[in-house]
């Protein structure tokens, strides 16, 4: 799909640049429009009053040295071009940084935070401690106990993508968005990177009730890990299986209500794996 630009600047012009603005960046989110269905120089000269002599501006060549992208020269309003640039540009990145590659962010969730580090409250579970009431006697009152993780300190990651002036008018909108799909690659990658190492346990990050924990434990208080379980057969999952059936909660002494429902694996077993678990 491609934009008509003299409907745009006649929609800017009828509706004004915060509603234009606002349209234009629902499509991107909702995928209506893409980051490739826009050029950068046609968006200056849509969006930005008197766009196509403000544009002649940038031209590097110019004696006078141009203009700055950020200036507002004589009241001039290149907001709703910054804007939109930017969602454009932003959308790209997104599309990077979510790729199919990326398998393990695709498996956790991720919550967002404003604080450097965060202590999570919950509530001690309840063993199956339960004694008959007998007639006439008033049900036991259920306390609650203290129990709370503690999140690692959240670090800022991220780069700017710079749209210069010799960018717009030349319209080099491609490299733009080829540099921000490089962004959001790079960001993607570092995420994913960082996941697989509290995965596989090279890095470890919990840290219940005041107290750090290895993700894998081969004792108390749980035991999750077989030292020598290479994935060969189906007896090699049985005892996977069984040992996660064996699990059992802390806090209670029952088993963990939680199923595995993934594998995953290395490059190199990819195929023993498909072939172990499709066998009949």
């Amino acid at each position: 799909m491609s934009l008509n630009y003299r409907e745009l600047k006649r929609r800017f012009d009828l509706d004004g640049a915060a509603r234009t603005t606002q349209h234009l960046c629902e499509a991107l989110a909702n995928r209506d429009l893409t980051p490739e269905d826009f050029s950068i120089r046609d968006l200056a000269e849509a969006l930005v009053p008197d766009g196509r002599q403000w544009v002649g501006m940038l031209d590097p060549r110019r004696g006078d040295g141009g203009v700055s992208v950020m200036e507002a020269s004589d009241g001039l309003d290149v907001t709703a071009f910054l804007q939109v640039a930017g969602q454009v540009i932003y959308a790209k990145i997104l599309d990077a940084y979510a790729q199919e590659a990326f398998v393990a962010s695709r498996l956790v969730q991720t919550v967002p935070t404003r604080l450097d580090g965060e202590r999570i409250p919950g509530m001690k579970r309840v063993a199956d401690d339960v004694d008959v009431v007998a007639p006439g006697m008033p049900y036991p009152h259920l306390g609650f106990g203290e129990d709370y993780i503690d999140t690692p300190s959240t670090a800022k990651r991220g780069f700017i993508v710079p749209v210069t002036k010799e960018a717009i008018f030349f319209d080099r909108t491609h490299l733009v968005l080829a540099r921000a799909a490089e962004v959001g690659e790079i960001l993607g990658l570092n995420k994913e990177k960082r996941l697989l190492d509290l995965i596989v346990g090279v890095t470890n990050n919990y840290k219940s009730n005041g107290s750090a924990y290895n993700t894998y434990q081969t004792s108390a208080p749980w035991k999750n890990v077989i030292t020598a379980n290479e994935l060969v057969d189906w007896t090699d999952v049985d005892a996977a299986e069984q040992l996660f059936a064996d699990m059992i909660d802390p806090a209670t002494g029952e088993p963990v209500l939680v199923r595995g429902t993934t594998v995953l694996v290395m490059p190199a077993y990819r195929h023993a794996a498909h072939r172990v678990f499709n066998a009949t």
